[in-house]
């Protein structure tokens, strides 16, 4: 699936909007009503959330203790399970469901009106929209087109267009690349050309 497909899936539910989403409440309305996003005791769940179908309806099961941010990141990604019927089985799919969410979290059009007021500060589309860093620096490099990577210990992950990275991305400086080390995870480095 492309990132266009995911980003009109995100846009069907949330709706053309240049506002982030209340995303609790977009679930609620989604999965049909009160009673469909529950929190539950933190050793009841392997990870964050998790989407399941219980007496024939569909429920996101939250792990208690989430602060606001990972628990509106959490609805989003059970809400990319949903909207794009994939299971937890694969990378990729897990990939598709981030995208999804950071979608839904940051939509294209509201992303443009912050990046307007704010300029490129990790930390202030973060607090736009009450989400990480990493998550607006990737958003950047998708809904700008700038070629940006997202530097992490475990993985690297790469957005906006084409750009001859070199192979070993943490040593020293690249040329015409602004780094920055973003607040939620000090391991991160975000390099954006330009």
């Amino acid at each position: 699936m492309t990132l266009e497909e995911i980003e009109g899936e995100a846009a069907l539910m949330v709706g053309d909007t240049s506002e982030a989403p209340r995303v609790l409440a977009l679930a609620r309305r989604v999965l049909g009503g009160a009673g469909t996003v529950l929190t539950v005791h933190a050793r009841a769940l392997p990870g964050d959330a998790a989407l399941a179908t219980v007496n024939g309806e569909r429920r996101i099961y939250l792990r208690s203790g989430l602060s606001p941010l990972r628990q509106r990141w959490a609805v989003a990604h059970e809400l990319g399970h949903l909207a794009l019927e994939l299971d937890s089985s694969t990378r990729e799919n897990e990939d598709a469901c981030d995208a999804f969410a950071a979608a839904l979290l940051l939509p294209r059009r509201a992303f443009q009106v912050a990046l307007r007021e704010t300029g490129v500060s990790y930390t202030k589309l973060a607090q736009w929209f009450v989400t990480t860093e990493s998550c607006a620096a990737l958003r950047l490099g998708e809904v700008t087109d700038v070629p940006l990577a997202l530097v992490a210990p475990s993985r690297t992950r790469v957005r906006g267009a084409e750009f001859g990275w070199p192979l070993e991305l943490r040593a020293g400086r690249i040329p015409g690349v602004r780094r920055a080390t973003l607040r939620d995870d000090r391991r991160r480095v975000a390099l954006r050309v330009g």
